[in-house]
C-alpha cells in the first residue's frame, strides 16, 4: 500500500535545505534577515524621496498625513519653549511625537522613516514568533514577510500614516494573548494591557486583541455558566481607563481648537450605509482575491484541528469580525481599514496551515489552488502591479500599486525652489498651497505660518467648521500668548 504523503512538505525546497530549516535557531536567523531585508530597503526607499522637508516635498502623503505632519512639527516648537501655537486638530500623541522627534532632528524623514522601518522589521518579527508558537507550515512561514509588506494595499506602507507603529502593537497584543492563554501566567497579562494601552494611545483599534478577547470570555461565561476570567476582564478595564486619563492629559497639555467627532460618520453625516458596505466590500476583494484559497484550506483544516487550535483560529476571526463591522459601521469607506486587517487575515492562515496538517481538499486540484505557494505569487504579483483584475471597484487610495506610488516625483508644495531659492528653505515669499478640500486648506497654510513666522493659530488660515467629522474642542486650553495676553502681561514679539 502506498504511505500518504500528503502531509509533508512539497519538492518546493531541496531535502537538504528543508533539513537546514528544521532547526528553531536557524529558522529564526531566515526570519530575521527577511525583516533586516525589507526593513532597510523600505528605509532606503523612503528617504530619497524627500528633499529637505517631509510635508513639503514627500510626495506619497495622504489627506491626513498632512495633519500628523503638522502636529508633530507643532508639538516639536511647543517643546522646544515655543507658546505660540494653537493647533486646528489634535490627534493621539505616539505618532504625533514621532513626527515631533523627525522636526526636532530637522524634519527631513530620517528619524521618521527610520521609525517606521523599525516597526517593518517588528511586524515581520512578531509574525514570525506567531508562526513559530502555532507552528505554522514552512512554506507559509517563509512566505509571510512578503505577504506582509507587498500586496495591493503595500503603497500604504510609505504613507504618512500611525497605522504601521498600531500593527506593531496589535501584533505584540496578540503574542501575549496566546502567552497568557497558555501558561496563566500574570506578566504575559500586563504585557497585553501595556501593549493594548500604548496601541490606543497611537489608534484606538490597536486594542482590538484585549477587546476581542474579553469579549469572547464574557460571551463563553454566559453560554457556559461559569465565571469569566475577572484578570482578564480587569485588564481590559484598567487599559481603557489609563488610555481616557492619558488622553485628556494630552489634550490639555496642547492647545487645540477641534477635536475629531468620531461619532459623526457612524451617524451617516458623510457617507451611507450603502456606500460603506459597498466600499469596504470591494476593497477586500481588491486586496484579498490571492488569498481564497489558502483562506478557504485555512477554514477546512480549523474545522478538523484540535480545540486549542480551533480556539486560536476563533479569537483571529473573532478580530477580523470586529474590524468589519466597525469599518462598516463606521461608514467611511478607507483602504486603511482593509490594510490593518492584513496581519490578522495571514494569522488565520498560519494557524490553520501548519507543518502536520493533511491537505484541506480530497481533491489535488483543489490542493494546489489553496497552496501557500500560488497566494504567494498572486499577492506580489497584484503589489507589482501585474495582475490587478478588481483594481477598476476601487479608488486611486487602493488601487495604486507599490511601484506606481514609489515613481511619483519629489514635489515642491511651497514653490520653495522658486520663491526661496531652494527645495530646502523657507522664507516670506513661500506659497500658500491652494486646494478646495478646507480641511487641507487649513491644514497647509497653518504649516506654512508654523515655518515662515513659528506660529500656529494665528496666521488667518480659518478654522475646521466646514469639516463634517470634527467638532469644536472639548478640552480647550487657549495657548501661552493666549494667556498672557489676556494676563495683562506683554505680547511676545511677532504677534499680530
Amino acid at each position: 500500500m502506498t504511505p500518504d504523503r500528503s502531509a509533508e512538505s512539497p519538492t518546493l525546497f531541496a531535502r537538504g535545505a528543508a533539513g537546514w530549516l528544521a532547526s528553531p535557531r536557524r529558522r529564526w536567523a531566515v526570519g530575521l534577515a527577511l525583516a533586516l531585508v525589507l526593513s532597510v530597503g523600505f528605509y532606503r526607499l523612503a528617504v530619497q524621496r524627500v528633499a529637505g522637508d517631509v510635508l513639503a516635498s514627500y510626495p506619497i502623503v495622504l489627506l491626513d498625513g498632512f495633519d500628523w505632519l503638522l502636529e508633530g512639527h507643532a508639538v516639536a516648537a511647543l517643546l522646544g519653549g515655543d507658546g505660540r501655537i494653537d493647533l486646528p486638530l489634535l490627534r493621539n500623541p505616539v505618532y504625533v511625537l514621532c513626527v515631533a522627534a523627525d522636526a526636532a532632528a530637522g524634519g527631513g524623514g530620517r528619524v521618521l522613516f527610520a521609525i517606521h522601518a523599525a516597526a517593518l522589521f517588528l511586524q515581520v518579527v512578531l509574525l514570525w514568533a506567531a508562526c513559530e508558537r502555532l507552528g505554522t507550515d514552512l512554506r507559509l512561514q517563509l512566505a509571510t514577510p512578503f505577504l506582509l509588506a507587498l500586496g495591493a494595499l503595500a503603497a500604504l506602507r510609505f504613507a504618512i500614516y500611525p497605522d504601521d507603529l498600531a500593527i506593531v502593537l496589535l501584533l505584540a497584543a496578540f503574542l501575549a494573548l496566546l502567552r497568557y492563554r497558555e501558561t496563566g501566567k500574570a506578566g504575559w497579562l500586563v504585557a497585553l494591557g501595556t501593549a493594548s494601552f500604548v496601541g490606543a494611545l497611537t489608534q484606538e483599534y490597536a486594542a482590538m486583541p484585549l477587546v476581542a478577547a474579553a469579549l469572547l470570555d464574557a460571551l463563553g461565561a454566559l453560554r457556559d455558566r461559569r465565571r469569566p476570567s475577572w484578570p482578564l476582564l480587569a485588564t481590559c478595564a484598567t487599559s481603557g481607563l489609563a488610555y481616557f486619563a492619558a488622553r485628556i492629559g494630552w489634550e490639555l497639555a496642547v492647545p487645540h481648537r477641534f477635536d475629531r467627532n468620531v461619532w459623526a460618520p457612524f451617524s451617516g453625516q458623510v457617507f451611507t450605509f450603502a456606500q460603506a458596505v459597498s466600499g469596504e466590500l470591494a476593497t477586500w476583494l481588491h486586496a484579498f482575491w490571492p488569498l481564497a484559497g489558502l483562506a478557504a484550506g485555512a477554514v477546512v483544516l480549523l474545522r478538523r484541528a484540535a480545540p486549542e487550535r480551533r480556539a486560536t483560529g476563533r479569537l483571529v476571526a473573532t478580530i477580523l469580525a470586529l474590524f468589519a463591522v466597525l469599518s462598516v459601521a463606521y461608514r467611511w469607506p478607507d483602504p486603511r481599514h482593509t490594510y490593518l486587517m492584513i496581519p490578522f487575515v495571514l494569522l488565520f492562515c498560519c494557524a490553520a496551515w501548519t507543518r502536520d496538517a493533511a491537505r484541506p481538499f480530497a481533491s489535488p486540484a483543489l490542493s494546489r489552488l489553496a497552496s501557500p505557494l500560488l497566494a504567494t505569487v498572486l499577492w506580489v504579483a497584484q503589489g507589482l502591479g501585474v495582475l490587478h483584475p478588481f483594481a477598476g471597484l476601487v479608488g486611486r487610495g487602493a488601487s495604486t500599486s507599490l511601484p506606481a506610488a514609489l515613481a511619483l516625483p519629489i514635489d515642491d508644495r511651497f514653490d520653495l525652489a522658486a520663491r526661496c531659492g531652494s527645495p530646502r528653505t523657507f522664507c516670506g515669499a513661500a506659497d500658500t498651497p491652494a486646494s478646495d478640500n478646507p480641511y487641507l486648506r487649513v491644514l497647509l497654510c497653518e504649516y506654512r505660518s508654523l515655518r515662515v513666522r513659528g506660529t500656529v493659530g494665528e496666521g488667518g488660515c480659518g478654522d475646521l467648521t466646514d469639516v463634517p467629522n470634527v467638532r469644536p474642542a472639548r478640552i480647550r486650553r487657549p495657548p501661552a500668548a493666549a494667556r498672557r495676553i489676556s494676563g495683562g502681561g506683554p505680547a511676545p514679539s511677532g504677534i499680530r
